[in-house]
């Protein structure tokens, strides 16, 4: 397969980066392809990695780089997991955490903000339950890149947008699948902020069925999938129609009872009323 080049960046306290060059030859990748998918990582931008190899310097450039043969899943994955960890630590700390959880949804949500990559298979699975549903939901779509070095802000941005418009009720952050470092984009502290502090309860179908990210955390309701994100805001509507019906067919109950038994009294009152007027006048006649 094509060969691999990226290059390893350490941060220095004093705010110096140390940077050096790696190869990862094709073969190598090969052999470590498995060991990532198990693990559910990927290398992408931004990733904390503990690799091996070896050093190999270039004479004819005077340059020095090294020669990737293997990677440590475990360091990334307890990277990943303390960087969650520490995020909500602070999420609660700063009371940022339940914020979105204590907003009050409302009654009938069916004016919906969606944010989510307009191409992808979540936004279809969420748009197909909806639109079966048949009840009358009116989404809006905020079409943004959820993986990658632009995902970040996009979605960060997204869900502040639709936060500040007064036509909506609520709003949904979608995604598939995916690997734990692409996933890793909604463990981020601004995506995380932006949920805590919208002014419209926020719902989560981001698709991983086993890891909770820190978005899931602070949002209003969170969900598995996509698909799941709908159908939860379908049964919210539906348990109103099916509560206004009820309430319906109780008044309309009652009121034909009330107008049965006014009924039934007004024409009692009509025969004592008649037999009263009868005996008066046969008395007078007398």
């Amino acid at each position: 397969g094509p060969h691999t080049y990226f290059t390893l960046v350490e941060q220095t306290p004093d705010g110096k980066r140390n940077q050096l060059n790696v190869n990862l030859w094709g073969g190598e990748m090969t052999k470590m392809r498995p060991i990532l998918m198990k693990s559910g990582l990927d290398l992408v931008n931004g990733v904390k990695v503990r690799i091996y190899g070896n050093l190999d310097f270039y004479a004819a450039f005077g340059k020095l780089s090294m020669i990737m043969r293997g990677i440590d899943p475990r360091f990334t994955l307890g990277e990943i997991a303390l960087q969650r960890d520490e995020l909500v630590g602070k999420l609660k700390l700063s009371g940022a955490y339940e914020r979105n959880r204590l907003l009050d949804i409302a009654l009938v949500p069916l004016r919906v903000g969606v944010v989510t990559s307009g191409s992808s298979a979540a936004w279809a699975d969420f748009k197909n339950q909806i639109s079966s549903s048949e009840l009358g939901f009116q989404l809006t779509l905020l079409d943004v890149v959820v993986q990658g070095d632009q995902a970040v802000g996009a979605v960060t941005r997204a869900i502040e947008t639709l936060g500040q418009r007064d036509d909506l009720d609520v709003i949904v952050v979608i995604r598939g699948g995916g690997s734990k470092s692409e996933l890793s984009t909604f463990d981020d502290e601004k995506i995380a902020l932006a949920i805590a502090n919208s002014p419209l309860p926020v719902l989560t179908g981001i698709g991983h069925e086993i890891d909770t990210s820190v978005a899931d955390e602070v949002a209003f309701e969170r969900h598995k999938t996509p698909t799941a994100c709908a159908v939860s805001l379908i049964d919210r509507v539906r348990d109103f129609i099916e509560e206004t019906e009820g309430t319906w067919d109780a008044v309309a109950r009652l009121a034909t009872q009330q107008l049965g038994d006014a009924n039934k009294n007004l024409n009692n009152l009509t025969r004592e009323i008649s037999i009263h007027t009868r005996t008066a006048v046969d008395r007078a006649g007398e």
